[in-house]
């Protein structure tokens, strides 16, 4: 008899253990479910060419998978910034609304874009409003490829590039 529970808690305590790195996600969310659940942390080089910026990101599922929460953080800019992803009902897009340390907000969109994922919107400085647009890749050794771009003058204009292991 001991032996028979043993095992069914063994098997309840295993199944209850399994789905814990498989986030449950609105399906419209399930796009991002590659970043979701983990910290990625990363290097890029700052505008000027003179320091190394660590990066880190993490995306953790919100409201029984009804939103995702985005947190960004830079400790040598001093740099933190939240976000949220969210089904827009009314666009019937994936949408996001950022607000950075440094008084900026982001709004924008996400969609699937050549097996890659897509943020495009508008960030919105004190002083002017500029609209960006940021490929997200997952490479196969499992990286995350952060490509940024910003319209200036017609042009879209390569800005940051970054690539993110999973701490």
């Amino acid at each position: 008899m001991k032996s028979t529970i043993t095992i069914f808690l063994m098997l309840l305590l295993s199944t209850s253990c399994l789905g814990q790195d498989d986030p449950v996600l609105r399906k419209e969310l399930m796009l991002l479910k590659p970043l979701v659940g983990k910290t990625w942390v990363g290097e890029m080089t700052d505008p000027s060419g003179q320091r190394t910026l660590h990066m880190s990101i993490k995306y953790e599922p919100m409201y029984d998978g009804k939103v995702i929460k985005c947190f960004k953080e830079c400790q040598e800019l001093n740099y933190q910034s939240e976000g949220y992803y969210y089904y827009d009902s009314d666009k019937k897009e994936v949408s996001i609304l950022m607000v950075c340390s440094n008084g900026n907000l982001t709004m924008g969109n996400v969609k699937p874009e050549d097996g890659k994922i897509l943020q495009y919107g508008f960030t919105i400085f004190p002083d002017r409003k500029v609209e960006f647009r940021n490929l997200f890749e997952i490479t196969p050794e499992g990286h995350l490829m952060d490509h940024f771009f910003s319209l200036k003058d017609g042009e879209w204009r390569a800005g940051h590039s970054a690539i993110y292991k999973i701490k």
